[in-house]
């Protein structure tokens, strides 16, 4: 098997990232943020998230919803960089 030269940084190819994307520590670091978006909706049922005021109240929750988005949006990331299990094979 010959060795292969990596892409240019922006030019991974698909395989490189399945690659990456089944690294153990790309899954833990996954596992970490779906935990972290479980957290914040635990601290949400807890009330963690209002103020004295609802302008307060309304920040914080907007504030943990947008971050619980970006996380979302970060986990789907690893998951699109795994290949169909179809294409090995």
């Amino acid at each position: 098997m010959p060795n292969r030269q990596p892409n240019p940084p922006g030019r991974e190819s698909p395989e490189d990232w399945d690659q990456w994307a089944r690294q153990p520590m790309t899954q833990a670091f996954q596992r970490k943020l779906v935990a972290t978006v479980e957290e914040t909706k635990e601290a949400w049922a807890k009330t963690h998230f209002t103020g004295e005021t609802q302008e307060t109240t309304m920040r914080l929750n907007t504030v943990a919803l947008a971050g619980v988005d970006v996380l979302r949006q970060v986990i789907d990331m690893v998951e699109d960089c795994k290949l169909q299990e179809i294409s090995h094979g």
